[in-house]
């Protein structure tokens, strides 16, 4: 069985999910949530501009959810945040 989350519909505030254990998101909701590709991706990381992936498995690497969090306020220009 796969399971798909849409960006949409994911909610980074669902009551369901431990607080205490730190959310993993792999490369499509990341490539969704942000707008970039996946060579963007890999390129601001080797450049310092996007978080660090973490592996999770041999061949698997996902992103901290809260360091794509922070990425993304981090991109909203600085009149926005104040509104928010």
């Amino acid at each position: 069985m796969k399971i798909v989350l849409h960006p949409k519909n994911l909610s980074f505030g669902d009551a369901g999910v431990n607080s205490n254990c730190e959310q993993i998101l792999r490369l499509p909701l990341v490539i969704a949530l942000t707008g970039l590709s996946k060579s963007s991706i890999y390129a601001a990381m080797i450049q310092n501009r996007f978080p660090m992936s973490v592996a999770i498995g041999v061949r698997a690497v996902g992103w901290k959810r809260k360091d794509i969090t922070n990425w993304l306020e981090s991109r909203k220009p600085s009149n926005l945040k104040e509104a928010a």
